[in-house]
């Protein structure tokens, strides 16, 4: 079962405190795993992820959701797309991305730190949908494409397919997001706990933790 509050981990924090650096996650596709998790603009979806370096937490596995806003209509997709061509498409995404000490993509290792080193997955934000759609391309929004959901889902199989989750005994997923990024947790949060289960096995938990996803659904 999903649980809404990172308090409910019972996880231990028994790993000395060390001086923090950067952490740098490698690029991958998720094009292989669902050909229909795609950008807007139907370029492949993509994340960052960095394998757990603490044996402690082998069994943690952080998903983050990058934020940024959505599109409605054909006008202001439009404007999304000329303005901020990476919250569309993957075009420009960089092979590497360094994740500086402090984020929830690099906890500083100490005594309160119990996610310290923990697997981290970076899921970038090109939907415009806030992570909840599955809809093709149509007029109404001046041809983009809009799902998220599919994104989502397809991240949660990478974590079995390539990053060691199947069948991880007492595996627990922290799933989180930002902004655009939290209001894909309020909506996916139960869809991605039974997800996990089907991968981890039913032993496995998933926490969300949601960060600044109040939204008022009325036009800016």
């Amino acid at each position: 079962a999903a649980v809404s509050a990172l308090g409910a981990l019972a996880l231990a924090a028994d790993e000395p405190a060390h001086a923090p650096t950067p952490r740098v996650l490698r690029r991958y596709s998720l094009a292989p795993l669902d050909p229909l998790a795609t950008c807007n603009d139907d370029s492949a979806a993509q994340y960052y992820y960095s394998a757990a370096s603490s044996a402690a937490r082998a069994r943690v596995w952080i998903i983050h959701q990058e934020g940024g806003g959505w599109c409605w209509d054909a006008p202001s997709c439009a404007k999304r797309v000329r303005e901020s061509p990476a919250r569309t498409s993957s075009a420009s995404y960089a092979p590497t991305h360094t994740a500086p000490p402090g984020s929830v993509l690099n906890v500083p290792a100490g005594i309160s730190a119990p996610l310290a080193g923990a697997h981290v997955l970076y899921l970038r934000y090109c939907t415009s949908d806030g992570y909840v759609g599955d809809a093709p391309p149509s007029a109404s929004s001046g041809g983009l494409a809009f799902r998220g959901r599919r994104v989502v889902a397809a991240a949660i199989d990478a974590l079995g397919a390539r990053h060691g989750l199947t069948n991880a005994t007492d595996a627990t997923v922290v799933y989180s997001g930002c902004s655009a990024g939290a209001r894909g947790v309020l909506h996916n949060l139960d869809r991605v706990a039974d997800h996990v289960a089907r991968i981890a096995g039913p032993r496995a938990r998933t926490v969300g933790v949601v960060d600044s996803g109040l939204y008022v659904d009325l036009e800016p």
